[in-house]
């Protein structure tokens, strides 16, 4: 008969069931049976399969569907078994569904690759981890490395994209930045916006969680400008928000003078931004309590770059270059005098919301810049 009806006529938990008892899913298989030979990994196996009886032609759409079902049940399955403290017959399952997943395509395989290499990652089974990685290579380099480089592959973007999402799912995020600059270059050919802003957000995330804050920066830079081109103030809050963050981080790191005060300038400059979003809302108590921090911080980013500038300045005398030194000097003042107005105004703005705790912190640094 046809791959419908032999499928459909046994359940999900009755191929499970079989499935679980059949010799291909033992996980014996995992163990080498003697020091020379290794098994197959579970992912190659070939064994004929109840849910797919016609292997050897392509599937039709209905078959596919009905495919797709079985193994979305399959997955829910293993998940049930993970739950309940089976690891060994839950990666079994879930081996079977990737080994299925196949002839569904590429992209549907790589993304259920990336799920599962996920759960191995959080499980601690690095095993099924390097099973996972070594397919998601596999595929990558059959996919998209050309054989003959006078004939390069053209861009697949789902399959990039998926590939991109997968590496980073299986904790190998810095296989997934050349991808995303893939889609990124051909959102950019194709002027699609919608794709450049959601890589640009993933290339960002990837800088993040690496905590390497100078990758980040411009990242964040090229999304804020894309947020403001579109008059999207929601968004454009949320790039200075990170922004803001991200600048503060990289004070901590070692910069040069020059590079410190470029990235304590430019948030002086988010932060004034973000003083005058706020003040567009309607002022109720926490709008109102998040611009006397946004006031805090700013006075903070003048205090610092008021030390910054003197420390140009003074570094610019001992080279024995006086005329370099007055511009700094003049700055190293100018953000000094910024601070102090900065602060008594946050000082008088917090005492009349009565948040005396914020006031007394004001009037503290307040107090440090004259001492």
């Amino acid at each position: 008969g046809g791959f419908g009806s032999q499928a459909i006529a046994i359940s999900p938990s009755e191929t499970l069931t079989r499935s679980a008892a059949s010799p291909i899913y033992k996980p014996t298989l995992l163990l080498a049976k003697d020091e020379d030979e290794f098994p197959p990994s579970p992912l190659e196996l070939t064994e004929p399969d109840p849910l797919l009886p016609n292997p050897d032609r392509p599937l039709t759409p209905a078959e596919q569907q009905t495919l797709s079902t079985a193994l979305d049940a399959l997955n829910l399955e293993a998940a049930a078994q993970l739950q309940a403290g089976n690891p060994i017959e839950a990666f079994e399952l879930w081996n079977r569904e990737l080994r299925l997943r196949r002839y569904l395509g590429t992209v549907a395989e790589v993304e259920a690759l990336g799920r599962v290499g996920e759960s191995a990652l959080a499980e601690g089974n690095f095993v099924q981890l390097q099973l996972v990685s070594a397919r998601l290579r596999e595929i990558e380099q059959a996919e998209l490395v050309p054989e003959d480089e006078d004939e390069p592959i053209p861009l697949n973007l789902p399959l990039l994209q998926a590939l991109g999402r997968s590496y980073e799912q299986v904790g190998a995020p810095e296989k997934s930045i050349g991808l995303y600059e893939l889609v990124l270059a051909e959102a950019r050919l194709r002027e699609d916006a919608v794709q450049e802003e959601e890589t640009l957000n993933n290339l960002a995330r990837i800088s993040l969680q690496a905590l390497d804050y100078p990758a980040a920066a411009p990242i964040y830079e090229k999304l804020l400008q894309l947020a403001i081109a579109r008059k999207d103030i929601t968004n454009e809050t949320l790039y200075l928000q990170q922004l803001a963050y991200i600048y503060d981080q990289m004070r901590e790191i070692e910069l040069s003078l020059a590079q410190k005060q470029k990235a304590v300038g430019r948030s002086a400059e988010i932060r004034y931004r973000l003083i005058e979003l706020n003040q567009r809302q309607a002022q109720v108590l926490a709008t109102q309590l998040e611009l006397v921090d946004l006031k805090l911080a700013l006075a903070q980013d003048y205090t610092d770059l008021s030390q910054i500038y003197q420390a140009i300045a003074d570094q610019k005398r001992a080279e024995n270059q006086p005329d370099l030194a007055g511009p700094s000097e003049a700055l190293a003042l100018r953000n000094y005098q910024l601070a102090e107005q900065t602060y008594r105004e946050t000082y008088v703005f917090s005492w009349g919301l009565q948040q005396f705790s914020r006031a007394s912190e004001a009037l503290g640094k307040l107090a440090q810049l004259y001492s």
